[in-house]
């Protein structure tokens, strides 16, 4: 049986996950017409999500290196 990941695995894994759906949204938005405003609206404000989630990712994984 495989052992229980760490919050640091845990982070690290998320992390990495929405690095690359962001980069997923983020090519679907700059290839999406402009003619389709709610499905870029709706890819915008995942991206921005996504941003802020990484940035807290980003400080629980600084906070832990430093201890």
């Amino acid at each position: 049986m495989p052992r229980p990941l760490s919050d640091r695995e845990k982070w690290q894994q998320e992390r990495d996950e929405l690095i690359q759906k962001r980069a997923e949204y983020q090519t679907e938005l700059e290839s999406t017409l402009m003619k389709h405003k709610s499905r870029r609206q709706f890819l915008d404000w995942h991206i921005r999500r996504m941003t802020l989630r990484l940035a807290e990712l980003e400080k629980r994984l600084a906070k832990l290196e430093g201890d």
